[in-house]
């Protein structure tokens, strides 16, 4: 799985519309306002002319409608092969690099989409609102390196920890404490990437600003900043990759060792959210009963 795009452009580009759902993090109410969402995510960054308002309002209603009539039904059914795959006695790491991903390619279809219109109000940016995107995003990321600088490793590495846990009971329920362990054990194997992180994202600010001072009439120059915006090198460098890989890994391993530890009150927990879930797709895309049936294939 290769969702890792950067969290702070995901509000530019939209994209975090598809993100939010897929990881089942929406409501039926909030999914009615998530054209308006989108626009105030982007107004977080800069702020928009009137023109660029008016595209920017339209786009996002147009993606919402596709969104809303496409993939929905896709995410139910989704949901439905992923509770196959749980309610199995034993899963390897190979089940749960299938069903990761499987919510990949969601990610990727949304994502295409976005791509011209997101593309067509970016290249309008003056010098002044692409200076501004970039003083937001550089403001953010030295708000985080204060936050490291100010804590401890052990620190850090205990929220994460807890964090996690407190996840994973948000969908199964109280946590035993072998569960505990192991999601502290895991986390306690993996490496940091912080270091790579800034340093990917300090290129990518540079290279924005380079793309948008050229001539995006250009197809070559118009393709640079579709690759910066959607396709931008997941890893700085080859040891940077390897790191990734390594706690990617480790994830899968700990997903597998927590699945064999679940009892039936937490695997019944867990599917029941997942089945609301399910039918909030269903609801939201807005089709009978037999047709939802039909397309989602349960």
């Amino acid at each position: 799985m290769k969702i890792t795009p950067n969290s702070l452009l995901t509000k530019i580009l939209f994209v975090i519309l598809c993100l939010s759902l897929t990881s089942c993090s929406q409501t039926k109410l909030a999914y009615g306002f998530l054209d308006n969402w989108i626009r105030w995510q982007v107004n977080d960054y800069v702020d928009l002319n009137k023109d660029q308002s008016k595209a920017l309002k339209s786009a996002s209603k147009d993606f919402h409608r596709w969104h809303r009539e496409n993939e929905l039904v896709r995410y139910s059914s989704f949901i439905e092969e992923t509770i196959t795959q749980l309610d199995q006695s034993e899963i390897n790491t190979d089940d749960v690099a299938s069903v990761l991903d499987q919510v990949q390619q969601l990610w990727d279809t949304s994502a295409q989409q976005l791509q011209k219109p997101t593309i067509s109000i970016v290249s309008t940016l003056s010098e002044e609102q692409v200076q501004n995107i970039l003083t937001t995003l550089e403001e953010q990321e030295k708000d985080n390196l204060k936050d490291i600088e100010e804590t401890t490793f052990e620190e850090r590495q205990e929220k994460r920890i807890k964090g996690a846990q407190k996840f994973f009971a948000k969908y199964l329920g109280k946590l035993n404490d072998e569960q505990k362990q192991i999601i502290a054990d895991s986390y306690n194997l993996g490496k940091s990437t912080h270091p790579y992180g800034t340093e990917r994202n300090r290129k990518w600010r540079q290279e924005f600003k380079s793309a948008l001072s050229s001539d995006l009439n250009q197809p070559e120059n118009e393709q640079q900043l579709t690759t910066l915006l959607f396709k931008y090198p997941e890893h700085l460098n080859e040891e940077h990759q390897k790191i990734s890989e390594h706690n990617q890994q480790i994830t899968y391993n700990m997903i597998v060792q927590l699945h064999k530890t679940l009892t039936k009150k937490q695997k019944r927990k867990l599917f029941s959210k997942l089945r609301k879930y399910q039918t909030d797709f269903l609801d939201l895309a807005g089709i009978d009963a037999k047709e939802k049936v039909l397309k989602a294939g349960i």
